[in-house]
């Protein structure tokens, strides 16, 4: 019984969880730390690491693999530079810091990482505009990070030229960073699952980095942490996910944003120029790919770092070329109707007009012949956050059609986000029997079955999801509102893995 407690104990204090192979990582993590200190008890060793908090940081740091090196998926980092950053300084004009967390820092290659290209842009005039704080739970790493000393590993898939030009080389064949990028970032002892310890950097963040830590996190972790940032970020404020991470974080609690395959979330809802998972580019550009976590694709798929969003509300072009050849306003009555404008403005982030221009459709008495408006309808206020209003615009519409796939997405879609993963699951369930090449149905499925701990059945239902993924893409979703929260090359890559973790 020593096991589990050793278990709880580290969770307690870290947050890390223990699942499939992860429970082995911890097995031998506790016998080289019994071997260390001629501990012949797993009761006794439980007894020291309850009592004594370095032992517990000597544990930790153990269990978390600080696996990562400089300017690791840099177009993310360029995209911060280039994009977030410059809005923020817009935004603030010098009269506060810019506040970047990197959240699981480790030994402190990512927050070096973004001082490097800042100051690369920014020059000398970096510490005046922009803060950078390094977290994580392993004292052990953070000392490391501190210090600034890395081996040539650390900078594997770049130049020579890299650690020549940032660092100073030590007669041991070591870097070490140099001065001008160390003042710029500060590193803290923190555990992201403790509120407490979230509270006590005593920050209102503006971008946070918390890439590749997920891994350690089951669900309920994950979305507390996703809490516990969203109390400490400014409004609007980001947060950036490792590439491959950003469905798992998917809990409504802020908004997820896309633009040409860089995902990030928002606090707060995005401006009505904005489209949920896209950036609108510069004016100069040609019409680039559009997506919305409930939209369609338009054309060119070629990747660029497009403008931020400016905060006047203007009509998308689509909508506006559409009106001026009927000769309307935007404001007239006759406008403001229609299934194709309504998606046209849900896709634009603009809910109230969209809602508006649905009225007619969802105030016909025969809605047998109108479920796709009322479906509509319900997407959006799903967009809202309106849950009740959504289940019962679907609720209505299983009434007269007990089979229609999108009602039933949806009501499964907000059960999901509502963590009652068995409500969830059954309506997944019906989905996959009335559409059974819907991937996202199955994928879906897959993750309610992991939270309900049924992991044979979790596992086959991500082998579905996989084999529909390769034989057919996305093609089938059941929601009219919705567009790829990744590649299909991503989410089969998370598909195997979460396979091979549950089978172990």
């Amino acid at each position: 019984m020593a096991l589990p407690r050793i278990e709880q104990l580290v969770q307690l204090h870290s947050g890390l969880t223990f699942q499939g192979e992860r429970k082995v990582t911890l097995e031998r993590a506790v016998q080289e730390r019994m071997e260390a200190l001629a501990v012949r008890q797993l009761a006794n060793y439980a007894e020291k690491l309850s009592e004594e908090s370095r032992e517990r940081e000597q544990l930790i740091s153990l269990l978390t693999v600080n696996e990562t090196y400089f300017m690791r998926e840099p177009v993310q980092i360029r995209y911060v530079v280039d994009r977030l950053v410059p809005e923020l300084i817009n935004r603030y004009r010098m009269q506060k810091k810019i506040v970047i967390l990197s959240a699981g820092c480790a030994t402190g290659e990512e927050p070096y990482s973004l001082a490097i290209s800042l100051v690369e842009k920014y020059a000398g005039s970096v510490g005046q505009l922009i803060e950078i704080i390094g977290i994580d739970v392993d004292v052990k790493a953070l000392s490391i990070a501190k210090e600034g000393l890395y081996g040539r590993n650390a900078f594997r898939g770049l130049p020579h030229s890299f650690p020549e030009s940032h660092f100073a080389r030590e007669a041991d064949l070591r870097y070490r960073i140099k001065e001008q990028y160390r003042q710029l970032v500060t590193f803290q002892n923190c555990n992201i699952l403790n509120q407490q310890d979230i509270l006590k950097l005593a920050i209102k963040a503006d971008i946070i980095f918390y890439r590749n830590v997920s891994i350690y996190f089951d669900e309920p972790a994950r979305r507390t942490i996703f809490n516990h940032f969203s109390s400490i970020l400014q409004d609007p404020g980001y947060v950036v996910v490792g590439s491959v991470e950003s469905l798992l974080h998917d809990f409504g609690v802020l908004h997820l944003l896309e633009d040409e395959g860089l995902f990030f979330f928002q606090k707060g809802e995005p401006k009505s120029s904005q489209k949920k998972g896209w950036l609108p580019p510069p004016p100069s550009q040609s019409k680039k790919r559009q997506q919305s976590f409930l939209g369609k694709e338009s054309a060119n798929n070629s990747l660029s770092l497009p403008r931020l969003p400016h905060t006047s509300s203007v009509l998308p072009a689509s909508i506006s070329q559409r009106l001026s050849s009927t000769g309307k306003s935007p404001g007239s009555k006759q406008t403001q109707s229609g299934i194709p404008l309504a998606i046209d403005l849900a896709q634009q982030q603009n809910y109230p007009a969209a809602l508006s221009c649905l009225e007619k459709e969802v105030a016909q008495e025969n809605l047998a012949q109108n479920c796709q408006a009322h479906a509509l309808q319900a997407a959006v206020f799903v967009e809202m956050q309106r849950y009740s209003e959504a289940k019962e615009v679907c609720q209505l519409i299983l009434r007269h059609q007990s089979w229609h796939i999108e009602a039933r997405m949806l009501l499964g879609v907000i059960a999901k986000r509502q963590a009652d993963h068995e409500q969830a699951l059954q309506q997944f369930k019906e989905v996959c029997f009335l559409s059974p090449h819907n991937w996202l149905a199955h994928y879906y499925m897959a993750e309610a079955y992991l939270q309900l701990a049924c992991k044979p059945q979790a596992v086959r239902s991500y082998r579905v999801t996989a084999n529909i993924l390769r034989k057919d893409g996305m093609s089938q979703t059941g929601l009219t509102l919705f567009a790829p929260f990744c590649s299909t090359e991503q989410l089969l890559h998370v598909c195997n893995k979460q396979i091979v973790q549950l089978m172990v």
